[in-house]
Parts: structure tokens; sequence; C-alpha cells
């Protein structure tokens, strides 16, 4: 169990009013990058139909966060809502790049729900009792699945586990996962 202290959630606070989040608002936070390798990395088109749905649906503020690193993704994610979801792009923050694990931490203490690969973020947010989605790949979810609140995707193919970076050939364990499944996870715990 982890809980943040006063000074990280009024941090993680701060940091959502400068980008123009309202702390108290519904957030979803999605954390689209992964530190150990690509494959591990859900379809950032999906990850962008969630958020829009979220948005849409729930009038949640969707959140980006991650490492550096992990800008790319974010910028595929915001081409996507720019494209297919105009007016719920508008309302898509990217903090990517823009904080520290503390403050990541300052920040999920604010979400209601949170969408990560199997990653880092996932496990600050089950920890702190926030309901997660992590999305598994490659890697094993009865192996290093989240412990707390929220739910393990995973799509069974016959090369999953492999525990390779990159995938080899079509990255159908990721591919597979689709927006649909996601969302209705989503509203799933949102409900609960």
């Amino acid at each position: 169990r982890l809980e943040a202290r006063p000074e990280t959630r009024a941090r993680g606070a701060d940091l959502l009013r400068k980008a123009g989040v309202d702390p108290s608002a519904p957030i979803a936070v999605f954390a689209p990058g992964a530190a150990y390798g690509h494959a591990k990395r859900w379809i950032p088109a999906h990850a962008a139909d969630v958020a829009a749905r979220l948005a849409r649906a729930r009038g949640m503020q969707p959140v980006l966060v991650g490492a550096a690193g992990d800008r790319d993704t974010g910028r595929e994610i915001e081409s996507w809502l720019r494209e297919r979801a105009p007016q719920e792009a508008a309302r898509v923050v990217n903090l990517i790049g823009r904080s520290d694990v503390r403050g990541l931490i300052g920040t999920l203490a604010h979400a209601s729900l949170v969408v990560a690969n199997d990653s880092g973020a996932a496990h600050l947010a089950a920890a702190m009792g926030v309901p997660a989605i992590t999305i598994f790949g490659p890697t094993n979810e009865r192996v290093s699945a989240p412990i707390g609140p929220g739910a393990a995707i995973a799509h069974d193919v016959f090369c999953r586990p492999c525990m390779l970076r990159d995938c080899p050939i079509d990255h159908r364990c990721m591919k597979r996962i689709t927006a649909d499944i996601v969302f209705a996870r989503a509203e799933e715990l949102l409900q609960a």
C-alpha cells in the first residue's frame, strides 16, 4: 500500500492546474509508455479511442503521463484524437516528460482510473488504491499484475508471454486487445 504525502498530492494538483485540469474533476490517467521495450506498448490509436470515449461518455479528463522517452507515443495519441475525435482531443492533457516519479504519484492521487501498460505507473496506481487497467502483451500477467483494485487484460496468442522487448512478428498480443475490451472494463470499474 502506498499513500501520497500531502505535499506530494499538492504537487500533483499544482501540475494538473498548470495544465488546465481541475484536480477534483474525474480524471482518467493514461500511461502509454513502457521502459522495457516497444512490445509492451499497447496500440496508441486504441488508447486514444478509450480516452475519447471516457471523455464523451463519462465527462472524464484524460491525462497522459510518462517519461520523456514516451513522447512519441503521446504524440501518436494526440494525432489520432485530432483526426477522429476533435472535441475530445481538446480535453486531453499531455504531461508526458513533464514530471518525475513524485509528480506522477501526486497526479495519480487525483485519478479516478488509470489505463496503463505493464509499467511502473500501473503498479503505483494499484498500490495507491486507484483502479488500474493494466494491459499485458509480451509479459505474464499471472506473474507481474499489479496488486490492488483494477483489471489485468491480456489476449492469449500462441507466442505469449514471450518476454521480448520487440515483437519479431506482428504484435498480435497487443493488437487484439481492442478499445472495446478496455472501455468495457473501464465502465465496470467506474460503476463499481
